[in-house]
């Protein structure tokens, strides 16, 4: 039977969020909570590392103060979107861990995306990034010449 996306459609299979593009593990939720940096706003709190990959994964801790079962999936298919949909925009590749705040209960989506923007512009003035940004600009130019 056919299929109703086209298999070429780039925008179709880029949007989409990957296995690959997860934080699954323990050790690498530890790395990021240990190493990383940590952004604490309204309705979560993120954490975030440059990451060994090509992509940025995304890793989310939804406690069961948030709610039933119903409620705390409800919070991660938003934050899951919410990534889905920025992650082109995030500078270099990151690990991310969103932690949803419990203290006013659950916010959102647009709640979510807006401190998802927030983390967006701080990621591109933080001073590890952008030393990376311009490290591979540097060996861009090098591979040029």
């Amino acid at each position: 039977m056919a299929s109703s996306r086209s298999p070429d459609s780039s925008k179709a299979t880029s949007e989409r969020f990957q296995k690959v593009e997860r934080l699954l593990h323990s050790p690498e939720f530890r790395k990021v909570f240990k190493s990383g940096r940590c952004l604490l706003l309204d309705c979560v709190r993120i954490h975030y590392l440059p990451s060994a990959s090509d992509l940025s994964r995304l890793g989310l801790v939804v406690s069961r103060k948030l709610g039933n079962a119903v409620t705390r999936n409800q919070i991660k298919r938003r934050l899951r979107d919410i990534f889905r949909r920025n992650k082109f925009r995030i500078p270099i590749p990151l690990d991310v861990i969103v932690v949803a705040n419990a203290k006013n209960g659950p916010a959102t989506y647009f709640e979510y995306a807006e401190a998802f923007e927030k983390f967006l512009h701080e990621a591109q003035r933080d001073p590890k990034i952008v030393s990376s940004l311009d490290s591979n600009e540097e060996g861009e130019v090098a591979d040029d010449v």
